[in-house]
């Protein structure tokens, strides 16, 4: 068993920097070297930073141009959950959370039009993503019996019927939506 099969199949910590790490070089991988991909450190806001290196000969200038928020399902183990009947993803990483009056304001999330949201099933064998923008027209929905927490800003979601064409699915095609959105923001 690899080091990341290792990590993924029964980590206590769902927020491990080691995935976040270990999905940044894939990006870094599968983009040209003018990309650079960091880890946010400020860990409540988007997981990766993407800066460009804009080079003219000796000159040359970084510009952060985009961000990637970045999830892995605990409950996605391998295949797709056949019960699963549409796209989901947390309203709390789309807009803004009012903490004096405990509710999501209408307003989205700093940076909102530069950041792309993926999820990752928990092996890492497949994903689906969309761009924050995209993701804020989706359908809402608050867990109710089940899954409920009690407390609304982890209870809501955004979703999407799993037959739309604004949602992504499967590695490749997430990592070309990533590259053409990444690149649209240069």
């Amino acid at each position: 068993m690899g080091y990341l099969d290792e990590l993924l199949v029964d980590r206590e910590n769902p927020y491990a920097i080691d995935v976040e790490l270990e999905i940044r070089k894939i990006f870094e991988w599968e983009t040209d070297y003018t990309f650079e991909f960091q880890k946010n450190e400020d860990p409540y806001d988007y997981d990766i930073s993407v800066f460009k290196y804009y080079i003219n000969g000796a000159k040359w200038e970084k510009k952060l141009i985009a961000y990637i928020e970045l999830e892995i399902s605990e409950s996605w183990k391998d295949e797709y959950p056949n019960w699963w009947k549409t796209y989901s993803f947390l309203k709390r990483k789309v807009y803004k959370w009012d903490y004096n009056n405990n509710n999501f304001t209408n307003e989205l999330k700093n940076n909102a039009d530069k950041t792309i949201y993926i999820i990752f099933n928990k092996k890492l064998s497949d994903s689906c993503c969309s761009d924050l923008k995209t993701i804020s027209m989706f359908n809402e929905k608050i867990l109710s019996n089940g899954g409920k927490t009690g407390d609304l800003r982890k209870d809501t979601y955004l979703r999407e019927s799993l037959v739309t064409k604004r949602v992504t699915r499967g590695i490749k095609n997430c990592i070309e939506r990533i590259k053409e959105f990444i690149k649209s923001k240069e």
